[in-house]
């Protein structure tokens, strides 16, 4: 059954309703989403894998057959303007030139949207590009710079990124939420406060993987010095330091950007709506219940028909398998004229 979108976020709201502490809602940016973070008034990050795909999809694409387009015909120019012989009339050299010229401004614009999406998804980052956590002004900022190298886009795909960017705006980098989550203790009398010791312990974190990727002495000496001295000075400002710098590790190595459980959710609950058309709240409550109680060991579930194939073909016998690969290397490879040939001496020996 079809229900409006409204109705889809007031049931996504009612099923958001048991995690009260929930500070940031990922998933991609459908209506119904959109309006139950909306309802239960939690921060909404924008997927990662869904704004890739939406580049994709809206501008990549339709600017890479612009300038597939455009090449074809700057070719069929030149080879009308060149060839020694052949029927109508030559293409002249300024009607050469300019059809090159559009070829040339449509392979720009495509690299020109490839600068803006690498724009865009730098918002998704944990740090901002200085390495630095995120600002309101550092992303106004970083906004402005994306709308203002859209602009140079062909005027249909400028107003359509302006729309996205702009419709989405606070979505971007709304991961931010998750610092105001981490408990910083800070001892008493000291002048530090509580961003001032977050930012050292970015720093620190830095530093101690620098020390781990250098490959020269001075780099490593350097990043081991820069390491000892926030160490020291956060072990006197903090109390709780080593429980900061785990959840600063966490939220730095594991950016809040994918909705990877609520996609492998959604891989089985499609599943019983292609079947069954219309899952019930008791079923899906059912499914919740089986999905949380089942024991996986830190695979993705869209894993498990592979790993299961897999595991039949290791039970095959392995002439069996070798001989199947080889079956099928000679059919995707053999001509087929050579296969049809190859099908009619079959039949003259049956016959003979």
């Amino acid at each position: 059954m079809l229900r409006w979108p409204w109705h889809a976020a007031e049931d996504w709201a009612l099923m958001l309703e048991p995690w009260t502490a929930l500070r940031l809602l990922v998933s991609d940016l459908g209506t119904d989403l959109v309006g139950s973070a909306a309802l239960r008034k939690v921060s909404h990050q924008a997927d990662f894998f869904h704004e890739r795909a939406w580049w994709t999809e809206k501008v990549f694409e339709p600017l890479s057959c612009r300038e597939a387009r455009r090449a074809h015909f700057a070719h069929a120019c030149w080879d009308r303007a060149t060839r020694p012989i052949g029927p109508g009339r030559r293409m002249s050299a300024e009607k050469v030139a300019l059809a090159d010229a559009r070829r040339s401004a449509a392979e720009e614009d495509f690299f020109q949207a490839v600068r803006v999406e690498a724009l865009a998804m730098s918002l998704l980052a944990p740090l901002s590009p200085e390495g630095r956590r995120w600002t309101d002004a550092r992303t106004a900022d970083l906004l402005a710079e994306t709308e203002c190298e859209a602009a140079r886009l062909p005027s249909f795909y400028a107003a359509r990124v302006w729309r996205h960017l702009h419709r989405h705006r606070t979505r971007w980098n709304a991961h931010r939420v998750m610092w105001s989550g981490i408990e910083v203790r800070v001892r008493p009398g000291s002048d530090w406060g509580r961003e001032r010791v977050l930012d050292a312990a970015v720093s620190l974190h830095h530093a101690a993987r620098r020390l781990a990727c250098a490959q020269e002495w001075p780099a490593a000496r350097a990043a081991q010095r820069e390491q000892a001295d926030l160490q020291a000075a956060l072990a006197d400002v903090c109390e709780n330091l080593d429980d900061v710098r785990v959840a600063v590790a966490s939220l730095l190595d594991h950016p809040r950007r994918s909705s990877s459980l609520v996609e492998a959710l959604n891989s089985r609950l499609r599943v019983l709506q292609m079947t069954d058309r219309n899952v019930p709240d008791s079923r899906l409550a059912l499914m919740a219940l089986a999905w949380n109680l089942t024991a996986r060991r830190g695979t993705a579930p869209r894993a498990e028909p592979l790993r299961a194939t897999q595991h039949r073909l290791r039970r095959r016998p392995p002439a069996l398998v070798r001989g199947a690969a080889r079956r099928d290397e000679r059919e995707l490879t053999c001509p087929p004229i050579m296969r049809r040939a190859r099908l009619h001496r079959r039949e003259r020996r049956g016959v003979s």
